[in-house]
């Protein structure tokens, strides 16, 4: 999700400390957010490393891992929808 961000956020702005502020902001986000509730937890694209540890030692299926990778699919494919009408939309 990192490469997204920084897509997006280099296509915003002008100088490349804002957008890797944006970039690092929107990681740091997304990191955080399934700390802050129990759904949050379960289908962020942060819980995604969680899953990961579960499915490697067999205590959880795939199938308790697809919400948070469909979301996590859904978010890259806005970013980059996103970042490229925004790209489209600026005078070179």
């Amino acid at each position: 999700m990192g490469i997204q961000f920084w897509g997006l956020a280099s296509t915003i702005s002008r100088t490349s400390v804002v957008s890797g502020g944006i970039a690092i902001g929107g990681v740091l986000l997304l990191s955080l957010l399934p700390s802050l509730s129990q759904w949050l937890a379960r289908y962020t694209p942060g819980a995604l490393s969680s899953y990961e540890v579960k499915l490697v030692s067999g205590t959880a299926a795939f199938s308790d891992a697809v919400p948070a990778l469909v979301i996590t699919i859904s978010l890259v494919v806005l970013l980059v929808a996103i970042t490229v009408m925004v790209f489209l939309g600026q005078e070179l």
